[in-house]
């Protein structure tokens, strides 16, 4: 027997009620784990009037596309400079139309030399009006996506 406060439990209890909690634990840690992978895909492209660079982060929660992160820059080439409003307020106007629908956050600066762009997407709080308009659906895995990227040029790790 051993005495805890004023309760005497027999040593066989105790070892199987620990044993019993223990293993609890560790189901209920296993049933909460959730794999977790991330996909980097960078690509920059040279044309006539400028020079583009993406970044695309992709996170999967348990194999499916969860959240991505997303960044373009355009460089104009000299005498394109004026491309810069032009890209500027049509990524701002596609944006804030997304962004309205919720999970979509973007921040947007203009340079007199380049644009940029950034952007979040949670794909768990984008309505499914937003998720086909951007081109996803809930069933882009790992796998997909990569291939998708590396056959459009990017290169991902």
């Amino acid at each position: 027997m051993i005495k805890i406060g004023n309760l005497n439990i027999d040593k066989k209890k105790l070892i199987i009620i620990g044993s019993a909690t223990i293993l609890l634990i560790i189901i209920i840690i296993t049933l909460n784990i959730r794999s977790t992978k991330q996909l980097i895909c960078t690509k920059t492209t040279t044309d006539d009037t400028d020079t583009t660079v993406e970044k695309v982060t992709f996170h999967f929660v348990n194999g499916h596309l969860n959240t991505m992160d997303s960044f373009i820059s355009k460089t104009p080439k000299e005498g394109y400079e004026y491309i810069i409003n032009i890209v500027y307020n049509n990524y701002e106007s596609q944006s804030e139309k997304l962004r309205i629908n919720g999970g979509y956050e973007y921040e947007l600066s203009k340079y007199d030399d380049h644009f940029e762009a950034t952007a979040t997407i949670d794909l768990n709080e984008i309505p499914d009006s937003t998720k086909n308009e951007i081109g996803f659906n809930n069933e882009w895995i790992y796998k997909d996506v990569k291939t998708n990227l590396e056959e459009n040029g990017f290169n991902c790790k």
